[in-house]
């Protein structure tokens, strides 16, 4: 019986080609550098197949969504991968050795590499990431009918007050799924929550190399564009591990016509030998001349104008630039007396618009709100005091 138990494995061992000498079947990969791969980096593929006997053949192959594609048998590379110029294959029938060599990787060399026994079908497998910087990042002009304008690094961006249009910070990825930290500052301020992300994702496979384009889009669109970000830069910023960040800037130009920013309600003492009312108006571009800002007041049929830089009768136009796109406009007055205490209309215009303030001046002084705030506090305090020595 022991007999035919022995006979039974001679009779199993010479129908898998194994022999009680043969070395075991396996065949071993190893990819040098390890880990995340840069683009442009050579990289290393070396399959070892121990015990391979000259019938057998060493297969080095990319899988790609379930599918494999030779890239060499033994000395053999594949055409595809041959007229890329970047892959070369070595041989060494002695040492049971397969050494692939990518120079210049980029991001279709990716993916999964496998080393294979042919006559067995033993293989094994690792994965081969590429890094991969943003190939460009670029700004664009949205207009209302969701036509797109390029704009050059550097160029301005035209915007219009109360006309929608929109900026889009579009990256692209050549090579990689890997999403980018992308940030978009407007001056000092970081307004990349504001943006929505979109991306358009496209993959194809072209003989063993997988092309992956990817790009994405960050759109803000705006019923009217904000002054204050008028004259400031505007900077697109896309970041990948272990390169330098890519950019694209330009320069926000919003063109609107004049804001006021002044009180309804000035003051001035009866007798004061000087006072002025002012007026602060913001606008983009400014204007074409001092003509552009009328001063006037008096009753109808007798009414005074005053340009920009007249003096009449005791009065005197005149304005200060200020910060940015701000210019104050002022109305001296020469010892004020009752009749100055009326209304003042200022007119002001540039290419964008035309647009008018009404100012009373009155008599006294301008009420200080938190002095009110002030003693309305002490009045409360005292009441409360009165009652606390009652109890």
């Amino acid at each position: 019986m022991a007999r035919l138990a022995t006979i039974i494995g001679i009779v199993l061992l010479s129908c898998t080609g194994l022999s009680l000498g043969q070395p075991e079947q396996k065949i071993e990969l190893t990819i040098d550098p390890a880990g995340e791969i840069k683009q442009g980096a050579v990289v290393t593929v070396t399959c070892t197949a121990p015990g391979l006997s000259v019938l057998e053949f060493i297969r080095v192959a990319r899988n790609i969504d379930g599918v494999s594609y030779t890239i060499a048998d033994s000395a053999t590379l594949e055409p595809a991968f041959s007229r890329t110029g970047r892959y070369f294959v070595d041989y060494d029938n002695a040492q049971k050795l397969l050494t692939l060599t990518i120079t210049d990787m980029q991001g279709e060399d990716g993916g999964d590499i496998s080393c294979v026994r042919m006559n067995s079908g033993i293989e094994a497998t690792q994965s081969v990431d590429v890094k991969v910087p943003p190939k460009s990042v670029s700004l664009v002009r949205i207009e209302n009918d969701g036509t797109k304008t390029p704009i050059n690094d550097g160029q301005h961006i035209q915007f219009y007050d109360e006309v929608q249009a929109g900026l889009s910070c579009e990256v692209e990825i050549s090579g990689s799924e890997e999403v980018p930290l992308v940030t978009i500052k407007i001056g000092e301020n970081d307004v990349t929550d504001r943006f929505t992300m979109l991306d358009s994702l496209e993959k194809r496979e072209e003989n063993g190399l997988q092309y992956i384009d990817n790009l994405i889009s960050y759109t803000l669109l705006q019923d009217s564009p904000d002054i204050a970000h008028n004259s400031k830069n505007v900077v697109c910023e896309a970041t990948m591990p272990g390169y330098e960040p890519v950019q694209a800037s330009a320069t926000v130009q919003v063109y609107y016509g004049p804001k006021f920013e002044c009180d309804v309600t000035q003051y001035a003492k009866l007798g004061a030998l000087e006072a002025q009312i002012k007026c602060v108006a913001k606008m983009h571009p400014a204007m074409d001349s001092n003509a552009d800002a009328i001063w006037s007041f008096g009753k109808k049929g007798n009414k005074t104008e005053l340009l920009t830089g007249d003096s009449f009768d005791g009065f005197t136009a005149g304005m200060v630039e200020g910060e940015g796109d701000a210019v104050e406009f002022f109305l001296s007055i020469d010892e004020v007396t009752e009749e100055d205490f009326r209304k003042y209309r200022l007119e002001v215009a540039n290419s964008i618009g035309t647009e008018r303030h009404t100012i009373a001046q009155e008599e006294g002084n301008k009420p200080d709100p938190s002095g009110s705030a002030f003693l309305h506090a002490s009045f409360v305090v005292s009441i409360l005091s009165l009652f606390l020595a009652l109890l």
